[in-house]
């Protein structure tokens, strides 16, 4: 097939890790919706690890490797340090040892970019972002997908405005972020400087896999007539573990039979920001739920634990840069309760196909959760919403229209 010369014909993607985390799903519908839509680009992605990123690449059209970043700068992340100064000296000086391996894998990174020869490079993730300034050639634009909020990680955020400042003027990048709220907080970061512009690609949903209609997962049940109301998300602390157990301790027992459901486990290698399964099983048997609340291993297989939920609780307690697992209780057409402000708010519609809550706040929670309980004729109609809403605002096959977009913006 003859290439369309307003579009690229080959596009490097680069990704700082291999497990399957929002981003990283997001960049694989990315790719599918691409080699969907226009089999003649050629798709190649370096992974800064292996993990299954590489072969769910490879399945939706791509070629994909890894180049393994170094094991601590992998692990390296500011996100825990709050305002504590103490945390952010120690990271600082974390980060003064990591200079010389990271000097070695940006030569190495650089001479697999010089290789591909790409059209245009479309990086995922914060640390990828900032080494695309040092290692892809000038002449080459590069786009970003930004999936998290930069401006309160301090040290992040200025690695990142020294390196925009130093290597990144006058050059060709573009950014589009999950959400509006994502694109404000970068805009306000850059203040309109360095990047050609700033757009919002809000993250779909694959509706052949996240639909209605499909395997059930039994989760343990041994009550088929109780109410399931589930969480499920990894085991960072911020996605508001802590916040559900409490929030299902208030329930009153004898308003109806339910039970719930901590899914999940640790994805990123990142120091200190993680619950441990031990950790949140002490927490749940703190607050006596040993009979009501059951922890759950991670599950490949997302959307039969979906359609085996009744409630899906999203419950994050920072702002969420979108929340894709609200998009794909809805496709599954499941009644959310979901933290209605950041990025989570656009990700459902508050009173149509969930019901939103208070960021943090277990006793609200806890109420919108008895509402729902109390009255399942409510709970289904919200339910019977989602896929319609989803359909019309996250469908995969979308993304590569919108990408195109911004890509062609800023090639030459």
């Amino acid at each position: 097939m003859p290439l369309n010369p307003s579009l690229p014909e080959k596009i490097l993607f680069l990704c700082p890790i291999g497990q399957l985390g929002g981003a990283e799903r997001c960049l694989i519908d990315t790719l599918w919706s691409l080699n969907h839509s226009h089999p003649q680009i050629h798709l190649v992605l370096i992974s800064g690890s292996s993990g299954p990123v590489i072969d769910q690449a490879i399945s939706s059209g791509a070629s994909a490797r890894s180049l393994n970043l170094p094991g601590r700068l992998e692990s390296f992340g500011d996100s825990s340090t709050g305002t504590s100064a103490r945390l952010r000296i120690k990271t600082l000086a974390r980060l003064l040892c990591l200079v010389p391996a990271t000097f070695l894998y940006f030569l190495r990174l650089r001479r697999q970019i010089l290789l591909e020869k790409p059209s245009l490079v479309h990086v995922v993730g914060l640390k990828m972002q900032i080494l695309s300034l040092l290692a892809v050639p000038r002449k080459i634009p590069i786009v970003w997908n930004i999936q998290d909020y930069i401006g309160h990680r301090r040290i992040s955020r200025l690695i990142l405005l020294i390196a925009l400042f130093w290597f990144g003027r006058n050059r060709r990048i573009a950014a589009a972020c999950c959400s509006d709220d994502v694109r404000k907080d970068l805009t306000l970061v850059l203040k309109n400087r360095y990047l050609c512009s700033i757009a919002t690609i809000h993250n779909t949903v694959d509706l052949q896999t996240f639909n209605p209609n499909g395997p059930i997962h039994d989760l343990n049940n041994s009550n088929p007539k109780a109410i399931r109301i589930g969480l499920i998300a990894t085991y960072a602390k911020w996605k508001g573990q802590d916040v559900f157990i409490q929030a299902i301790s208030l329930l009153r027992q004898d308003i109806t039979e339910f039970q719930a459901y901590l899914i999940g486990g640790p994805i990123y290698d990142t120091s200190g920001s993680q619950w441990s399964a031990s950790e949140l099983q002490q927490l749940a048997d703190h607050y006596g739920l040993q009979n009501r609340l059951q922890i759950i291993p991670f599950q490949a297989n997302s959307a039969d634990v979906m359609r085996s939920l009744d409630i899906v609780v999203h419950a994050s307690t920072k702002p969420e840069p979108f929340g894709r697992v609200i998009a794909e209780a809805q496709a599954c057409a499941r009644c959310v309760v979901a933290v209605n402000s950041g990025g989570s708010a656009e990700a459902f519609d508050d009173g149509l196909t969930g019901l939103g809550v208070n960021r943090n706040d277990a006793q609200d929670l806890s109420a919108k959760l008895t509402q729902l309980l109390l009255d399942q004729i409510l709970m289904k109609k919200l339910a019977s919403h989602g896929p319609g809403f989803v359909s019309t605002r996250f469908d995969r096959r979308d993304l590569a229209a919108k990408w195109l977009n911004v890509y062609q913006a800023i090639l030459p």
